[in-house]
């Protein structure tokens, strides 16, 4: 029986769980490591109520994969953590887990969203694209896509206890047939504790097309206006990846990928901007033309450097962070343009003028050039920027990869004081971390039809001067889990070349082109 057979009404609910908080070092640590293993085992283990053995596609227990994170404006000790937990090869996930932590990520109490999926009391069989926001007022929030049998909805729960218990879903829009909602995010507006902006691209996969629709609250979550159109490409195009961001005076960012399919392939990061929270958006409103940031241009397929073997990326998507105290905006995304589309590295933008313009994009990953063609490929990076100026940019690679079996996987970590030095010089860029401790097995993970897969995106947060890590990773007898390592700017670079100094550490393909348009649940 497929998934588009099943009985909807199916109502069977398991009780919501709260796991015991249990930290613990990804295997092979030193002992006294500060990285700190986030999620484990597989909560969903006893769950029959979405009929599991019914649902088309292989789903992969105790998986948990494209983690996001937050820290509270209020307190910067108090972390926020989200996932999809057991991943389904053919998209989606069984449900969403999230994680809290009040000590600046030393521990961890593991709870599930409540009433989202049918293992959790819900009534969607599956859950996807996780994200967080705080308000300025401490209150956090949470959106899903959920998913089942021909239909899908963007959905945004509330907590005011700092993650551990969660409000009732609040549905902002249901598609079904041929529309499709699909990679969304919430924004809660730094300016305003009572306005969130949650935005996604919805497809239309009989016509064409798929235009950025915004959705907000003016009542802190509660309820959501009617969605209305930021931008729309036209039936030859779509958008994807959109992302809000908000300026120190207040201007609202929505960035996209603007994709267009003919007369021929091509992809822009771009943006449009709005001067009154959101209600019209510049230039020329929803039919106007967008902001470019910097051209797309086409990256090399992400591949198991030993076989082969395709492995799922961020390569239509991209980051982006704000300035919190200045309004300096950054952006990456994967990017072959360095080494003559050989392989996929990370590219950096920089605005100083909200947005208007940008500089010329940079690599700012420090993958060796001088191991195999194939171990030099970056992907999935994140950005974000602290209070003091400082950028920092994270990426998977696979420079320690050998040749034992396995294409052998680190994630990393590297800065730039945008307050002191210019950061659209590439050189500028130094004190790479290891984020890390053993390189672990990307093959181990979650196969989707795409590719192996550890997550469209991966979080990465300021809090007060440091930075907060959250990544997946493969290990033992686990798809992968979620860890998290807090770090500042790293060890400096010397006259040599060779990194000085020691860490300070507080704690522990794109889809197959096809004749439709590209989603990435």
């Amino acid at each position: 029986m497929s998934l588009s057979q099943l009985d909807r009404s199916a109502r069977a609910i398991t009780a919501f769980v709260i796991v015991a908080a249990g930290v613990s070092n990804l295997a092979g640590d030193p002992p006294g490591s500060s990285l700190i293993q986030v999620s484990s085992g597989d909560p969903f283990v006893d769950c029959a109520a979405d009929f599991p053995d019914l649902q088309p596609g292989t789903r992969y227990p105790a998986s948990e994969v494209e983690p996001w994170v937050v820290v509270n404006p209020t307190d910067p000790d108090h972390i926020v953590a989200t996932w999809q937990q057991d991943r389904w090869s053919t998209g989606g996930a069984r449900g969403a887990g999230v994680a809290v932590s009040f000590d600046g990520g030393k521990k961890w109490q593991t709870v599930l969203m409540p009433n989202l999926t049918l293992c959790t009391g819900g009534s969607s069989f599956r859950s996807s694209d996780p994200w967080l926001s705080f308000s300025p007022d401490g209150v956090l929030h949470h959106m899903s896509l959920v998913l089942g049998p021909g239909m899908n909805a963007m959905v945004v729960q509330s907590s005011t206890d700092g993650g551990l218990s969660w409000s009732d879903p609040v549905s902002l829009v249901e598609g079904a047939g041929p529309i499709l909602n699909d990679k969304n995010s919430l924004t809660a507006d730094p300016t305003d504790s009572m306005v969130l902006y949650a935005v996604w691209d919805q497809l239309d996969l009989a016509n064409g097309g798929g235009p950025a629709l915004l959705s907000r609250s003016t009542d802190g979550g509660m309820t959501f206006s009617t969605p209305s159109v930021v931008h729309d490409p036209g039936a030859t195009g779509q958008t994807i990846g959109n992302q809000i961001v908000v300026l120190p005076e207040g201007t609202v960012i929505d960035f996209f990928n603007e994709i267009f399919f003919v007369p021929s392939f091509s992809e822009t990061l771009a943006l449009k901007y709005s001067e009154d929270q959101g209600a019209s958006w510049q230039p020329g409103g929803p039919a106007g033309p967008s902001i470019p940031v910097a051209t797309m241009l086409p990256t090399f397929a992400l591949v198991d450097p030993d076989l082969g073997q395709p492995i799922r990326s961020a390569n239509i998507l991209f980051d982006v962070a704000v300035d919190p105290t200045r309004g300096t905006l950054a952006a990456v995304w994967q990017d072959a343009r360095f080494n003559g589309f050989q392989y996929d590295a990370v590219a950096f933008s920089l605005s100083t003028d909200g947005g208007l313009t940008w500089s010329s994009p940079v690599q700012v990953n420090q993958t060796p050039t001088d191991g195999p063609v194939a171990n030099r490929q970056a992907f999935v990076p994140s950005v974000e920027i602290n209070s003091e100026g400082r950028i920092a940019v994270t990426y998977y690679d696979f420079r320690r990869n050998d040749a034992r079996s396995g294409a052998l996987t680190d994630h990393w970590a590297i800065t730039c004081d945008a307050s002191k030095v210019d950061c659209t010089d590439a050189s500028q860029w130094s004190g790479e971390i290891r984020l890390t401790k053993k390189s672990f097995d990307i093959l181990r993970a979650p196969l989707t039809t795409a590719g192996f897969f550890i997550g469209d995106y991966v979080g990465l947060a300021a809090a007060g001067n440091e930075f907060v890590a959250l990544f997946s990773a493969s290990h033992g007898d686990d798809p992968a889990s979620v860890f998290v390592r807090v770090f500042d700017e790293g060890p400096k670079r010397g006259k040599s070349g060779n990194h000085q100094g020691a860490t300070h550490e507080t704690s522990a393909s794109r889809l197959a082109l096809e004749s439709g348009p590209l989603t990435k649940n």
